[in-house]
């Protein structure tokens, strides 16, 4: 409130708006079951969602999810769960079918994701499909027969990890990407034993946070959006840790001896998505650059090696040039 609604010097007013449901659209929630799902779920009901499609292919397995859903109803929430084959164009259009019994869709979240990693080289072509399905056929499907069923529509969107993902302009469409969750997920058990076995900690994001965050995400311009915590940044002005501290830090270790030099990242246990996030990370902190099996292959003294070989060299070519400015 301003005294004088003419006093400039208190404008503008800065506002994020809320996102809110329309009570009488139908809400699609794809991959609901799981725990981001239904928590996902209950995040919609609390901003007045009143009619709930949730698709599963394998529908309620536990008490935990009749609970949810037994909760849900009691705030007199309209709740379908549908075991519709949504890797089918048949299935996908009888679950946008039973939505619109309950009422005009509104949006879809697309949650579904089935996890198959492995390192290239050990990759099959039908765990890549089994992993590509839910996200890609799924999508396109929902996409096309959404084009037709729902003239309402105001979300399409879809999630996945932060690590990937081009968008196209033009649709109403979005992707979500998000980053590690500490609370539940595919990832957060997967998460916690890594951290077990090798006192691992990596900036994890509470369910909390990312759902506050969908005020912001869900209304701004771009297809494509990303929602994670930042590694801590280093500034030009920071001394630069050598690459044996980098890895300590980062593995949580206390002890340097206990570091075997002759040890390879397969042999310390870092997985292949950390092994990514350290190939970047080395490139951007010391600007040295290796493939995704010369850094799996070589011994941690090698990569040290090499790493500080590279520093030296550039030292030397920036002391040179400095010399010749100088000189000059």
């Amino acid at each position: 409130m301003r005294e004088n609604e003419n006093d400039l010097s208190k404008l503008p007013i800065n506002v994020t708006p809320r996102f809110y449901c329309n009570s009488e659209h139908s809400y699609i929630i794809v991959g609901s079951l799981g725990g981001l799902g239904l928590e996902f779920s209950q995040w919609l009901i609390g901003r007045k969602c009143h009619k709930l499609i949730l698709s599963s292919s394998r529908g309620i397995k536990n008490q935990y999810q009749a609970f949810k859903i037994k909760y849900f109803k009691s705030f007199g929430v309209e709740v379908v769960v549908s075991t519709s084959n949504i890797l089918i164009e048949a299935g996908c259009e009888q679950l946008i079918k039973t939505a619109i019994t309950l009422g005009p869709v509104g949006e879809i979240f697309n949650f579904a994701a089935v996890i198959r990693d492995a390192e290239f080289e050990n990759h099959t072509i039908e765990d890549f499909n089994k992993s590509l399905a839910p996200k890609a056929l799924a999508t396109k499907f929902l996409h096309r027969l959404s084009l037709k069923y729902c003239p309402k529509l105001k979300y399409f969107v879809g999630y996945s990890s932060v690590m990937y993902g081009r968008g196209y302009s033009g649709l109403p469409a979005k992707v979500i990407q998000w980053g590690p969750f500490g609370d539940v997920g595919l990832l957060a058990d997967v998460e916690l034993n890594q951290r077990k076995k090798l006192n691992f900690e990596s900036p994890m994001q509470s369910l909390r946070s990312f759902l506050e965050q969908h005020d912001i995400l869900l209304r701004h311009p771009e297809p494509i959006v990303a929602c994670t915590v930042a590694v801590k940044k280093h500034t030009k002005s920071d001394t630069k840790k050598s690459f044996i501290d980098m890895l300590m830090e980062i593995l949580n270790i206390e002890d340097r001896n206990s570091i075997s030099m002759s040890s390879t990242f397969s042999q310390l246990g870092i997985d292949s998505l950390a092994g990514i996030e350290m190939q970047q990370m080395i490139e951007k902190e010391y600007n040295t650059n290796f493939g995704p099996n010369e850094l799996r292959s070589l011994t941690i003294a090698e990569l040290e090696a090499k790493i500080n070989a590279n520093i030296n060299q550039q030292n030397r070519f920036f002391q040179t040039i400095e010399e010749n400015i100088s000189k000059n």
